[in-house]
């Protein structure tokens, strides 16, 4: 949230199973999404909710949100015609290093 209320990214979990859970994030500008946002959105689900991995599905026309997932630490996992679905596991996490409870 910026200084003036407004809300500048959201990150958001459905479809949780017993050791997994998806992920999907919102930002309207780059600068939103800093190590403390991404550190946060793996905690939650690993740390705090104990789950094994984390999937996203991201259409393949947004090269940039491709890019960002690769860099972030996503394996890609599988492609359909119009889309690749990624994973990441706790235990590959980097942004959990230092976390307590982090696996």
């Amino acid at each position: 949230m910026r200084d003036d209320g407004t809300i500048a990214c959201a990150v958001a979990y459905n479809a949780w199973t017993e050791k997994s859970c998806w992920m999907h994030v919102a930002f309207d500008s780059e600068h939103a999404l800093t190590r403390a946002l991404w550190r946060a959105a793996f905690e939650y689900p690993f740390v705090t909710c104990g789950k094994e991995a984390v999937y996203g599905l991201t259409p393949k026309h947004l090269t940039e949100a491709l890019a960002m997932n690769d860099k972030l630490g996503f394996r890609r996992v599988a492609e359909t015609i119009d889309a690749v679905m990624f994973e990441m596991k706790a235990d590959e996490c980097r942004w959990l290093k230092g976390v307590k409870n982090g696996r």
